[in-house]
């Protein structure tokens, strides 16, 4: 996979990087959030596992300004890009949530973000696993053709 950006940051990276002063509100997090964060980096939390953040799957990045969920999926076949991306559009277009999609070669960018809030919000990590899943079964779907040749 190829990353998109020098920006970018992984939820680990990112949460250690909220964390350098969880004593007092400085870390511009709400009250309250540091220690959650704290309890998570430990790998120990006793309250629900509700980061601000959390991808259905670990390998898309997280951009900052606006907070966004980046990934770049690559293909083998002109045929099996075209699949992903008209599955992608006509998924976009029933839940009226769109992502940037940008189609380089045979490589397809995704950048997700809710716009109204400038953030990352369930429908962007719905999007999300959804493209994971469009992907897996389009190379799964290649993968056997290749070995029935």
């Amino acid at each position: 996979m190829k990353k998109l950006g020098k920006n970018s940051l992984s939820l680990i990276g990112l949460i250690d990087k909220r964390l350098i002063n969880i004593s007092d509100n400085s870390n511009g997090l709400p009250n309250g959030m540091g220690r959650m964060l704290e309890g998570l980096s430990r790998f120990q939390s006793t309250i629900p596992q509700q980061l601000p953040i959390k991808p259905e799957s670990a390998d898309w990045d997280i951009h900052l300004s606006p907070e966004r969920l980046v990934k770049v999926f690559e293909f083998e076949t002109f045929k099996s890009l075209s699949f992903f991306v008209f599955h992608l559009l006509d998924y976009q277009e029933e839940n009226q949530h769109h992502a940037s999609v940008t189609v380089d070669y045979r490589s397809v960018g995704i950048e997700t973000y809710t716009h109204s809030i400038d953030s990352v919000t369930e429908l962007d990590k719905k999007l999300a696993k959804f493209c994971d899943e469009l992907y897996e079964d389009v190379t799964h779907i290649d993968k056997i053709k290749i070995d029935q040749e």
